[in-house]
């Protein structure tokens, strides 16, 4: 069978059901079969039809409409619309633009098609960044056309000093910042249209909400005055662009993108910098430090990777025959990463820093200890309020009384004094420490089950977030009742990757009783909530206004503040970065890998197979960068001789090479034979000895004993380089006839001398 004619048969037959053909000829309808099949093969495309158009998408059409199907069953759509006003008052679609339009359209085409990628397909995921990559160097070449007078020149203004200022940009700004130079244009916008705004405005606005004129003691970071920041908010009072969360006026971005990013492609999608001198009223939550960066900062810039990808986008420009762009071709194939990099200090690209493994121990442990000592009563005081609200009903202005009203005695001993303290009040986390407010302590306490779950289950945030209070928990019964001593407990929640057609598939996974325990303490609590109160809300992880108790859902911005609150209640560390005292405020993905490097290099033997059940992680390659990356060299090579070590003792072969590192070992301390024992071992050995004076060390007996530990050396050969620990990948086919990747750890022992 012809190769043409195979491909035609492998195509599934619902790409073929309801597809119309619309030429004129039998030839022309063969040519747009031919295209429609091809789109629908990465590898096999024409330029025209890249693989990621849409069946109705047509190259030379106005807007193109692009799909992106993900292994899950889901697909990445989004619209790329080329309808835009361009700085001298033409449209992008006019016909004196024909080949401006032309070098965008083929530049989007060329940049992920495998003839330009050495003939690589790349992931899903990675070919939608790649073509949003493309689409803001385009904007970044609209945003500033009048000064390239690309109406008239094209691209031939194009050049090295612009492009180099603009990757040097990217280097230490966020996007919005660095492509869309968002602050600027924004307070431009702003500006611009105060006119709006009248004396009687600003009367009316405060007279309902005098938080208007409170700009005193907060950041500002926008070139305005005072008069212009109470008139700008105002002003977007007045056009309906804030939005109300927890009791603060919160400016959303949306319709200042579209208003100020017409012109792009992509500027009305993009993620700007927060601007908090333009929100009215306290923050929903402030926590008592600034917090350690726990993931890029969003005004650092990109990684080495990012920018050689903005790179080589430019240099795509190059290459293009189809249409007259007018560039430089050998100025853009001069463009080198190690010039724009050049004396910079770059920090890793990633998404989470990996926590001080002390610091996340401690989180656990007084996450645990707070809840068997504090869950029961809290839940019960938080109970009590509700219930007295929903019989007698009360005024917001007195709900703070009315709720220490109604608690009993014996909540009241506990030292409760307040439902509520504002976070402004100076003395805010003296009273949180002393459990003298009630609705920031079932916040603590939510958190403190979050963080406890969190690192027992290595859950995504999003699959903790949104657990559903009736089905989490699996059997639904009380782990504190002896009848359920036995019983094994699973964890049910929706996967965060998995699922089709926007439905998540339902999983469960085996549950520490420690855990079980507290979730279903906040089961029977929901339960409760739900017979009295008519704000229905189906999260376990639910929230309670501080303003008047009120029960909403949870979400995942619920989770930052819980989780926040938990870390300053127990006063986690703080370091001194730059003049500034920050505090460790853990986040979910760190609790996630902290379980990943805990159990697979904390056990003699890991099971690669159970790690990635528990994790959702199913490549081996993925796996191992996932224990790895951004763990410090400390850690990670402490890690390694602990790993190592435990094979040594226990006589495994489970590393390969490490008869060679018994060998080394025999030769430097000149012995037949190796045998590790524990520091125990040792001590209870040489003690009787020493305490008889038949033996005497230089230094002292715990320092020589400390000091001669097996891991101790091999410490020592990683630091120096001696010995390494990597793994070595390779595959499998599953008992379902995949190829599945997988790896062994291999020792690397060089002379040791």
């Amino acid at each position: 069978m012809p190769e043409a004619t195979k491909q035609l048969h492998v195509i599934e037959h619902k790409k073929l059901t309801g597809y119309e053909l619309t030429g004129n000829s039998p030839l022309q309808e063969a040519r747009e079969l031919r295209d429609y099949i091809f789109s629908t093969m990465s590898a096999g495309s024409p330029i025209t039809k890249p693989y990621w158009f849409t069946p109705d998408t047509e190259f030379n059409k106005p807007q193109w409409n692009l799909l992106i199907p993900l292994k899950s069953g889901l697909s990445l759509t989004r619209k790329i619309d080329f309808n835009v006003d361009l700085y001298d008052g033409s449209n992008l679609l006019d016909p004196k633009n024909e080949n401006l339009l032309e070098a965008f359209r083929y530049l989007i085409a060329y940049r992920i098609h495998h003839r330009y990628t050495g003939g690589q397909v790349y992931a899903p995921e990675y070919a939608y960044q790649l073509i949003t990559r493309t689409l803001q160097i385009a904007d970044w070449i609209l945003l500033n056309g009048e000064r390239f007078e690309i109406c008239k020149q094209g691209l031939a203004q194009l050049n090295a000093n612009s492009i180099n200022h603009l990757l040097n940009e990217i280097t230490i700004l966020p996007t919005s910042e660095a492509i869309y130079n968002y602050s600027t244009r924004l307070t431009e916008w702003i500006k611009d249209h105060l006119y709006l705004v009248s004396d009687h405005d600003i009367k009316e606005a405060t007279a309902q909400n005098e938080l208007i004129l409170d700009i005193e003691n907060i950041d500002r970071e926008l070139d305005l005055s005072d008069d212009e920041l109470i008139k700008a908010r105002v002003l977007f009072l007045k056009i309906g662009y804030y939005e109300k969360v927890n009791g603060t006026l919160l400016l959303r971005a949306k319709p200042i993108l579209n208003k100020i990013y017409s012109g792009t492609f992509n500027g009305r999608s993009i993620r700007p910098l927060h601007f908090s001198e333009l929100n009215i009223g306290e923050p929903s939550y402030v926590a008592e430090f600034p917090p350690v960066e726990v993931r890029r900062n969003e005004k650092e810039g990109a990684s080495h990777r990012t920018i050689n990808s903005y790179i080589q986008t430019f240099k795509m420009l190059s290459v293009i025959e189809e249409c007259e762009t007018g560039v430089d071709a050998a100025m853009l194939q001069g463009l080198t990463l190690d010039r724009v990099i050049a004396g910079k200090e770059f920090i890793q690209s990633m998404r989470y820093r990996t926590v001080p493994i002390e610091i996340t121990l401690q989180a656990i442990r007084c996450s645990i200890e707070f809840l068997f000592e504090n869950a029961g009563w809290i839940l019960d005081a938080v109970h009590c309020v509700i219930e007295a609200k929903a019989v007698q009903k009360t005024e917001a202005s007195s709900f703070q009384e009315f709720a220490i009203s109604v608690l009993p005695e014996h909540i009241l001993a506990r030292g409760i004094r307040y439902w509520s303290v504002q976070r402004s009040n100076p003395g805010f986390y003296k009273m949180l420490r002393a459990n003298s407010t009630l609705a920031e302590l079932y916040q603590v306490l939510v958190g403190s089950i979050q963080i406890v779950t969190g690192a027992v289950m290595a859950r995504r945030r999003d699959e903790l977030s949104y657990l559903d209070s009736d089905n989490c928990l699996e059997p639904s019964t009380d782990p504190s009742l002896p009848e359920n001593a036995n019983t094994h407990y699973y964890l049910v929640f929706d996967g965060a990757k998995l699922g089709a057609a926007g439905q998540r598939e339902e999983l469960k996974r085996p549950l520490p009783r420690v855990a079980a325990l507290f979730i279903w303490k906040l089961k029977e609590f929901n339960r409760r909530i739900d017979s009295i109160t008519p704000d229905k809300a189906s999260s376990l992880f639910r929230g309670i206004s501080r303003i008047n108790a009120a029960v909403t859902q949870g979400s995942r911005f619920t989770h930052y503040n819980t989780v926040n609150i938990t870390c300053d209640y127990f006063q986690l560390p703080t370091i001194v970065k730059e003049g500034v005292e920050k505090r460790y405020y853990i986040r979910q993905h760190q609790l996630r890998r902290f379980f990943a490097i805990a159990f697979f290099w904390g056990t003699d033997n890991p099971d690669f197979e159970t790690l990635s059940y528990m994790l959702g992680h199913t490549d081996a390659k993925l796996f191992y960068h996932y224990v790895t990356e951004h763990v410090t060299g400390r850690i990670l090579r402490e890690a390694k001789a602990n790993r190592i070590q435990a094979s040594l003792k226990a006589g495994r072969q489970d590393i390969k090479g490490i008869d060679e590192l018994v060998a080394k070992l025999r030769k430097q301390f000149n012995a037949k034979q190796v045998h590790i024992k524990t520091y125990n071992e040792v001590f209870n050995s040489l003690t009787p000895m020493h305490k008889n004076n038949l033996i005497e060390t230089q230094p002292d007996f715990d320092k020589y004993l400390a000091s001669h530990a097996c891991e101790g050396h091999v410490l020592d050969y990683l630091t120096e380089g001696k010995v390494t620990l990597e793994p070595d990948f390779f595959e499998v086919v599953n008992a379902n006839g995949q190829v599945v990747s997988k790896f062994n750890l291999v020792l690397k022992v060089k002379d040791i001398e």
